[in-house]
């Protein structure tokens, strides 16, 4: 299996992974969330987990599109 395959290979093993923590019911098991407002916006660590998530699962993709040229 070449580096290319690898790199997809874990982009879609990640999917379900991001799926499962952003949907996952922490409220409802009692575990808070923090918070933070920047720029007059409520932001959790949820979302800057799940945005960290995505530009790994980008630069995979624009790894994987550059080396399989």
């Amino acid at each position: 299996m070449n580096t290319p395959n690898k790199l997809s290979v874990a982009r879609l093993i990640s999917v379900p992974l991001f799926i499962i923590i952003y949907l996952f019911p922490f409220g409802d098991l009692g575990i808070r969330i923090p918070t933070y407002n920047i720029l007059f916006t409520q932001i959790s660590v949820l979302d800057i987990v799940c945005f960290l998530f995505f530009v790994g699962a980008s630069l995979t993709d624009m790894l994987d599109g550059h080396i399989a040229e």
